[in-house]
């Protein structure tokens, strides 16, 4: 019989110093593979959602994404009505129109400090697009805001525009909605930093507003969410291990 090999026993993927992971003043010669993550986002209780491509995906049949399963935390799978299904693409991301795609969670406690990782492709900018919010409208957005290509996040505030994404391209985006002390950062880039308001997300919607409207046209990857606000270490980790999966800058 010939073995089955899934993605996560490959061997290990590349990081530019992966030190952490839980594990005080140790290092990983440079490597980490998705178990280590894996156990550190499990490990330390504030993981509420990881939806990763090629995994816990339900095609319907016609090549559509009817429910992604949701590998650690508390929230539930996002899923999607039969006209508002994303397309699944060959590598597992999930590809929404800008017209009707909406895949989203059933509301769950998901309060400030809020930490998101998102690994996707704005594949066409609109004004007021939505890319990630929560439960109900505006309550934790990601959102293209005023020209190309800017992007905003707003939870009761503005934090103010980010124009470091280039659109049509991959791109590890992490989002920290904390009040006053709230960032959006592209991959490597200076982070955006600001006061984004006091709303709480209580579940994630992807692919247009809580409210149902504003889709975006994107491309999604992978989405981690977590219910604090990360510092800068480990930050670096998550990102350091989705710019090695996905190969972005």
């Amino acid at each position: 019989m010939i073995p089955v090999i899934h993605r996560d026993t490959l061997a290990p993927h590349r990081f530019s110093g992966c030190a952490g992971f839980g594990r005080s003043k140790s290092r990983f010669n440079g490597c980490a593979s998705v178990f280590t993550l894996q156990r550190f986002l499990s490990s330390d209780g504030n993981t509420v959602a990881w939806y990763r491509s090629q995994i816990g995906q339900t095609n319907d049949g016609a090549g559509l994404c009817s429910s992604w399963a949701n590998q650690i935390g508390a929230a539930g799978a996002l899923t999607a009505a039969t006209t508002a299904r994303p397309t699944i693409q060959s590598d597992g991301s999930l590809l929404f129109d800008g017209t009707a795609n909406i895949i989203r969670t059933a509301a769950f406690t998901l309060n400030q400090p809020e930490t998101i990782y998102v690994v996707f492709s704005l594949i066409s900018w609109v004004g007021n697009a939505d890319i990630i919010d929560g439960v109900t409208q505006s309550s934790g957005v990601i959102f293209c805001n005023t020209s190309t290509p800017n992007f905003d996040v707003y939870a009761g505030a503005n934090l103010g525009n980010n124009a470091t994404l280039t659109v049509g391209t991959s791109s590890v985006v992490t989002v920290v909605i904390n009040g006053a002390s709230s960032s959006s950062q592209v991959d490597s880039a200076t982070k955006k930093t600001g006061n984004a308001g006091a709303a709480n997300m209580g579940g994630i919607t992807l692919g247009a507003g809580g409210g149902g409207g504003n889709f975006s046209n994107i491309q999604v990857k992978e989405l981690i969410v977590r219910s604090v606000a990360d510092n800068a270490t480990t930050q670096s980790l998550i990102q350091g291990y989705l710019k090695a999966i996905y190969g972005t800058p």
